[in-house]
């Protein structure tokens, strides 16, 4: 962040799995959760989502709920993508005109981004769940993505 801030005129930082970083300041906490998986089973990785006790919530600013219900004090999201951006070319397409997709994700919950996909109406040739902020090399990427 500090190189980021350094290098550019940056008003906004927004960061992955940030709340637990104690080190980093900030004006504000915002904490988006799952609103399907919740807090799963409670417990803290590695034998559950938990990365902070869930009463730590109750010092932050804002709680959005992405997708299912949002509790009281909580801000309600909804995903609801519809165009797929080439990075390298910034060509823009409906999601829903994409084919043979191979969709791969390192997050907390893959089959929940492959859903999304799905009901954008993408139409997912293969799944490739990684693991969490999973690392790859361009090699690994084109064997994941190869087709069967």
């Amino acid at each position: 962040v500090k190189a980021l801030l350094a290098e550019h005129d940056v008003q906004i930082v927004i960061t992955d799995d940030g709340l637990q970083h104690y080190a980093l300041a900030r004006d504000k906490e915002i904490v988006v959760i799952d609103g399907v998986r919740r807090f799963g089973n409670g417990w803290w990785l590695p034998a559950g989502p938990m990365r902070e006790r869930a009463s730590r919530l109750k010092s932050v600013d804002a709680v959005i709920v992405n997708g299912g219900e949002a509790r009281a004090g909580e801000i309600p999201m909804h995903l609801r993508p519809g165009q797929a951006v080439n990075m390298l070319t910034g060509e823009r397409k409906d999601v829903a005109q994409l084919e043979h997709l191979v969709a791969m994700a390192g997050i907390g919950h893959p089959p929940r981004f492959f859903a999304t996909l799905e009901q954008c109406g993408a139409r997912l040739e293969k799944r490739v769940p990684l693991a969490d902020h999973q690392a790859l090399v361009a090699e690994e990427v084109e064997r994941l993505a190869a087709p069967g």
